[in-house]
Protein backbone atom coordinates (compact mmCIF):
# COMPACT_ATOMS: atom_id res chain seq x y z
CA UNK A 1 0.00 0.00 0.00
CA UNK A 2 2.84 2.43 0.88
CA UNK A 3 4.44 1.78 -2.52
CA UNK A 4 1.27 2.75 -4.38
CA UNK A 5 0.73 5.80 -2.17
CA UNK A 6 4.25 7.00 -2.93
CA UNK A 7 3.71 6.21 -6.62
CA UNK A 8 1.23 9.09 -6.74
CA UNK A 9 4.18 11.43 -6.11
CA UNK A 10 5.57 10.47 -9.53
CA UNK A 11 2.45 11.71 -11.31
CA UNK A 12 1.78 14.49 -8.82
CA UNK A 13 5.08 16.17 -9.65
CA UNK A 14 4.40 15.97 -13.38
CA UNK A 15 0.92 17.43 -12.90
CA UNK A 16 2.10 20.23 -10.62
CA UNK A 17 5.45 21.08 -12.21
CA UNK A 18 5.44 19.46 -15.66
CA UNK A 19 8.55 17.40 -14.88
CA UNK A 20 10.66 15.77 -12.20
CA UNK A 21 8.51 12.95 -10.90
CA UNK A 22 10.11 10.15 -12.87
CA UNK A 23 13.34 10.46 -10.91
CA UNK A 24 11.45 9.46 -7.74
CA UNK A 25 10.21 6.18 -9.21
CA UNK A 26 13.44 4.17 -8.91
CA UNK A 27 14.06 4.78 -5.16
CA UNK A 28 10.37 4.20 -4.40
CA UNK A 29 10.44 0.89 -6.24
CA UNK A 30 13.77 -0.20 -4.79
CA UNK A 31 13.26 0.69 -1.14
CA UNK A 32 9.52 0.19 -0.61
CA UNK A 33 8.75 -2.54 -3.16
CA UNK A 34 12.19 -4.14 -2.62
CA UNK A 35 12.93 -4.63 -6.31
CA UNK A 36 16.46 -5.06 -7.59
CA UNK A 37 18.03 -2.02 -9.25
CA UNK A 38 17.44 -3.39 -12.74
CA UNK A 39 13.83 -4.38 -11.95
CA UNK A 40 13.25 -0.92 -10.46
CA UNK A 41 14.64 0.78 -13.57
CA UNK A 42 12.52 -1.40 -15.89
CA UNK A 43 9.35 -0.74 -13.88
CA UNK A 44 10.22 2.96 -13.68
CA UNK A 45 10.49 3.14 -17.46
CA UNK A 46 7.05 1.56 -17.89
CA UNK A 47 5.61 4.04 -15.39
CA UNK A 48 7.33 7.07 -16.88
CA UNK A 49 6.15 6.05 -20.35
CA UNK A 50 2.52 5.64 -19.28
CA UNK A 51 2.34 8.87 -17.28
CA UNK A 52 4.09 10.83 -20.05
CA UNK A 53 1.67 9.36 -22.62
CA UNK A 54 -1.28 10.79 -20.70
CA UNK A 55 0.61 14.07 -20.35
CA UNK A 56 1.28 14.09 -24.10
CA UNK A 57 -2.42 13.83 -24.95
CA UNK A 58 -3.25 16.59 -22.47
CA UNK A 59 -0.53 18.83 -23.93
CA UNK A 60 -1.69 18.00 -27.47
CA UNK A 61 -5.16 19.28 -26.61
CA UNK A 62 -3.49 22.60 -25.85
CA UNK A 63 -1.54 22.40 -29.13
CA UNK A 64 1.80 22.31 -27.32
CA UNK A 65 3.07 19.10 -29.02
CA UNK A 66 4.91 19.32 -32.33
CA UNK A 67 4.71 15.74 -33.54
CA UNK A 68 7.27 15.82 -36.37
CA UNK A 69 9.98 17.47 -34.28
CA UNK A 70 9.24 15.24 -31.30
CA UNK A 71 9.44 12.07 -33.38
CA UNK A 72 12.74 13.12 -34.97
CA UNK A 73 14.26 13.85 -31.56
CA UNK A 74 12.89 10.59 -30.15
CA UNK A 75 14.53 8.60 -32.96
CA UNK A 76 17.92 10.05 -31.98
CA UNK A 77 17.25 9.47 -28.30
CA UNK A 78 16.28 5.81 -28.76
CA UNK A 79 19.71 5.12 -30.24
CA UNK A 80 21.15 6.25 -26.94
CA UNK A 81 18.56 4.19 -25.05
CA UNK A 82 19.69 1.01 -26.79
CA UNK A 83 23.29 1.61 -25.75
CA UNK A 84 22.20 2.63 -22.27
CA UNK A 85 20.31 -0.63 -21.73
CA UNK A 86 23.23 -2.64 -23.08
CA UNK A 87 25.57 -0.78 -20.74
CA UNK A 88 23.26 -1.42 -17.76
CA UNK A 89 23.31 -5.15 -18.47
CA UNK A 90 27.08 -5.24 -18.02
CA UNK A 91 27.50 -3.15 -14.87
CA UNK A 92 26.85 -4.05 -11.25
CA UNK A 93 23.86 -2.75 -9.34
CA UNK A 94 26.19 -0.57 -7.25
CA UNK A 95 27.52 1.14 -10.35
CA UNK A 96 24.00 1.55 -11.73
CA UNK A 97 22.72 3.08 -8.49
CA UNK A 98 25.83 5.25 -8.26
CA UNK A 99 25.00 6.68 -11.69
CA UNK A 100 21.43 7.22 -10.53
CA UNK A 101 22.57 9.15 -7.44
CA UNK A 102 24.76 11.38 -9.64
CA UNK A 103 21.86 12.10 -12.01
CA UNK A 104 19.55 12.84 -9.08
CA UNK A 105 22.17 15.13 -7.53
CA UNK A 106 22.50 17.01 -10.81
CA UNK A 107 18.71 17.40 -10.99
CA UNK A 108 18.67 18.79 -7.44
CA UNK A 109 21.34 21.37 -8.28
CA UNK A 110 19.42 22.44 -11.38
CA UNK A 111 16.15 22.79 -9.51
CA UNK A 112 17.73 25.04 -6.88
CA UNK A 113 19.60 27.07 -9.51
CA UNK A 114 16.99 27.47 -12.21
CA UNK A 115 13.96 28.69 -10.28
CA UNK A 116 10.89 28.81 -12.48
CA UNK A 117 12.37 28.34 -15.94
CA UNK A 118 15.31 27.33 -18.06
CA UNK A 119 17.91 30.01 -18.57
CA UNK A 120 18.53 31.39 -22.04
CA UNK A 121 22.07 30.06 -22.10
CA UNK A 122 20.75 26.50 -21.91
CA UNK A 123 18.66 27.08 -25.03
CA UNK A 124 21.75 27.69 -27.13
CA UNK A 125 24.46 25.43 -28.42
CA UNK A 126 23.40 24.52 -31.93
CA UNK A 127 22.81 21.29 -33.80
CA UNK A 128 25.76 19.26 -32.49
CA UNK A 129 24.94 20.11 -28.88
CA UNK A 130 21.27 19.22 -29.37
CA UNK A 131 22.09 15.85 -30.96
CA UNK A 132 24.55 15.10 -28.17
CA UNK A 133 21.82 15.87 -25.64
CA UNK A 134 19.40 13.58 -27.46
CA UNK A 135 21.88 10.71 -27.26
CA UNK A 136 22.63 11.55 -23.61
CA UNK A 137 18.91 11.47 -22.81
CA UNK A 138 18.67 8.00 -24.30
CA UNK A 139 21.69 6.70 -22.41
CA UNK A 140 20.34 8.09 -19.12
CA UNK A 141 16.96 6.52 -19.80
CA UNK A 142 18.53 3.15 -20.48
CA UNK A 143 20.92 3.16 -17.53
CA UNK A 144 18.94 4.78 -14.71
CA UNK A 145 15.33 4.89 -15.91
CA UNK A 146 14.68 8.64 -15.87
CA UNK A 147 12.86 10.63 -18.52
CA UNK A 148 15.56 13.27 -18.95
CA UNK A 149 13.24 16.24 -19.40
CA UNK A 150 15.90 18.56 -17.96
CA UNK A 151 18.00 17.81 -21.07
CA UNK A 152 15.21 17.36 -23.62
CA UNK A 153 13.58 20.78 -23.25
CA UNK A 154 16.67 22.96 -23.91
CA UNK A 155 17.76 20.59 -26.69
CA UNK A 156 14.39 20.97 -28.45
CA UNK A 157 14.67 24.74 -28.17
CA UNK A 158 18.17 24.67 -29.68
CA UNK A 159 17.43 22.12 -32.40
CA UNK A 160 14.04 23.35 -33.65
CA UNK A 161 13.74 26.87 -32.23
CA UNK A 162 10.64 25.99 -30.21
CA UNK A 163 9.15 28.20 -27.55
CA UNK A 164 9.55 26.92 -23.99
CA UNK A 165 5.83 26.13 -23.80
CA UNK A 166 5.88 23.97 -26.92
CA UNK A 167 9.25 22.43 -26.03
CA UNK A 168 7.83 21.30 -22.68
CA UNK A 169 4.80 19.73 -24.35
CA UNK A 170 6.86 18.08 -27.09
CA UNK A 171 9.30 16.71 -24.51
CA UNK A 172 6.47 14.57 -23.11
CA UNK A 173 6.16 12.85 -26.50
CA UNK A 174 9.91 12.19 -26.55
CA UNK A 175 9.87 10.81 -23.00
CA UNK A 176 6.90 8.57 -23.83
CA UNK A 177 8.58 6.99 -26.85
CA UNK A 178 12.00 6.75 -25.23
CA UNK A 179 10.64 5.16 -22.05
CA UNK A 180 8.53 2.63 -23.93
CA UNK A 181 11.47 1.63 -26.11
CA UNK A 182 13.59 1.26 -22.97
CA UNK A 183 10.89 -0.91 -21.37
CA UNK A 184 10.89 -3.22 -24.39
CA UNK A 185 14.69 -3.51 -24.33
CA UNK A 186 14.73 -4.24 -20.59
CA UNK A 187 11.90 -6.78 -20.76
CA UNK A 188 14.11 -9.05 -22.85
CA UNK A 189 16.40 -9.70 -19.90
CA UNK A 190 14.68 -8.37 -16.75
CA UNK A 191 11.46 -9.94 -15.40
CA UNK A 192 8.65 -7.40 -15.20
CA UNK A 193 5.71 -8.06 -12.87
CA UNK A 194 2.90 -6.84 -15.10
CA UNK A 195 0.22 -6.81 -12.41
CA UNK A 196 2.36 -4.84 -9.97
CA UNK A 197 3.55 -2.51 -12.73
CA UNK A 198 -0.04 -1.90 -13.82
CA UNK A 199 -1.07 -0.94 -10.28
CA UNK A 200 1.95 1.31 -9.88
CA UNK A 201 1.13 3.03 -13.19
CA UNK A 202 -2.51 3.57 -12.17
CA UNK A 203 -1.39 5.17 -8.89
CA UNK A 204 1.07 7.43 -10.75
CA UNK A 205 -1.55 8.51 -13.31
CA UNK A 206 -3.95 9.26 -10.45
CA UNK A 207 -1.27 11.53 -9.00
CA UNK A 208 -0.95 13.23 -12.39
CA UNK A 209 -4.61 14.22 -12.46
CA UNK A 210 -4.49 15.37 -8.83
CA UNK A 211 -1.46 17.49 -9.65
CA UNK A 212 -3.17 19.06 -12.65
CA UNK A 213 -6.18 19.87 -10.51
CA UNK A 214 -4.07 21.51 -7.78
CA UNK A 215 -1.53 23.20 -10.05
CA UNK A 216 -3.42 26.49 -10.28
CA UNK A 217 -3.88 26.83 -6.52
CA UNK A 218 -0.25 26.93 -5.38
CA UNK A 219 2.52 29.22 -6.75
CA UNK A 220 4.89 27.28 -9.01
CA UNK A 221 8.01 28.72 -7.37
CA UNK A 222 6.93 27.40 -3.97
CA UNK A 223 6.15 23.99 -5.46
CA UNK A 224 9.55 23.76 -7.13
CA UNK A 225 11.32 24.69 -3.93
CA UNK A 226 9.44 22.03 -1.92
CA UNK A 227 10.10 19.40 -4.59
CA UNK A 228 13.80 20.33 -4.70
CA UNK A 229 14.11 19.70 -0.96
CA UNK A 230 12.22 16.42 -1.30
CA UNK A 231 14.50 15.34 -4.14
CA UNK A 232 17.59 16.31 -2.15
CA UNK A 233 16.36 14.21 0.80
CA UNK A 234 15.73 11.19 -1.41
CA UNK A 235 19.13 11.65 -3.07
CA UNK A 236 20.92 11.65 0.29
CA UNK A 237 18.91 8.66 1.53
CA UNK A 238 19.68 6.70 -1.65
CA UNK A 239 23.39 7.49 -1.48
CA UNK A 240 23.62 6.55 2.21
CA UNK A 241 21.61 3.35 1.73
CA UNK A 242 23.66 2.20 -1.24
CA UNK A 243 27.17 3.10 -0.17
CA UNK A 244 27.31 3.43 3.61
CA UNK A 245 25.24 0.41 4.70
Amino acid sequence: MLTYLLATLVGLSLGLLGSGGSILAVPILKYTAHLSAKEAVATSLATVGAVSLVGTFLAARERRVLWKQGLLFAIMATVGTFFGVELARHVSEKVQMGAFVLVMGYAVVRMFADGNSQSEDESEGGLVSAIAKALAVGVLTGVVGVGGGFLIVPALVALFGLSMKKATGTSLLVITINSMVGTVFYSQSVPLDRLFTGKFVVAAVTGLFLGLRWSKRVPEERLKRVFAYLLATVCIYTGVSEFLF
